[in-house]
Order: structure tokens, then C-alpha cells, then sequence
């Protein structure tokens, strides 16, 4: 299967390279030298963006909060999902600039629809 189909199918709730690699039945090492020479990225930073790719679409939906946007994510609790958002470099995620995003807004916006 092709490492990144692998990625969009998972990313949601897998988020972990030894997944990916376990999967594909190559070492992490051997995955991270391979997406490096053909994508210029580790696979945990390929991960991480489909992760706020399918973030910023559900944040997109004001009908859903900040909790059930980081359950449905699988990650533990809001705390753990706003923490990995916060240390995104958003200005290189989709290829173009996208202004950094201020969390704590996000967050209210998250405890007002609970």
C-alpha cells in the first residue's frame, strides 16, 4: 500500500510512525530515510499534517467542539490536541501562508458549544 493513501486512511486515529512502519513491514528508520529522499519530510511530520488538515475542516464547523474535534482525532483529552496544535508551524503546512492561529481562541469557542 502507498505510504501516503496509508496516511490519509489513518492519520486520524493513528498517529504514530511505528504504525505506519509496522504496517508496511520496513523499520521506522528504514521509512523516515525513504520519505526524506522522496517527499523531503519524516513521517511524523507528514502525519502531523494530515492531523491539521482534518483539524482546521472539523474547526471549520462551528457545531462542533474543541473536545469532540480532539476525541474524534483520538487524541486523550482537549489539553493533548491543543498542545500538538500550538506547535504546528502553520506557515508551511499547505504550501502557502496560513496566519497563526491564536488557541485560546479557539479553545472559547470549543467551551462555549460544550
Amino acid at each position: 500500500m502507498n505510504f501516503m493513501k496509508l496516511i490519509c486512511e489513518n492519520a486520524v486515529t493513528e498517529h504514530s510512525v511505528t504504525f505506519y512502519a509496522d504496517y508496511l513491514c520496513v523499520s521506522t528508520k528504514h521509512l523516515t530515510r525513504l520519505t526524506k529522499e522522496t517527499f523531503k519530510q519524516t513521517p511524523h511530520e507528514m502525519i502531523c499534517k494530515e492531523i491539521i488538515y482534518h483539524a482546521l475542516d472539523m474547526l471549520d464547523n462551528h457545531e462542533i467542539s474543541i473536545r469532540q474535534i480532539s476525541e474524534e482525532l483520538n487524541f486523550v483529552d482537549m489539553a493533548s490536541f491543543s498542545k500538538f496544535f500550538k506547535k504546528q508551524p502553520f506557515d508551511y503546512c499547505f504550501g502557502f501562508a496560513v496566519p497563526q492561529l491564536d488557541i485560546t481562541e479557539i479553545e472559547d469557542i470549543g467551551h462555549d458549544s460544550l
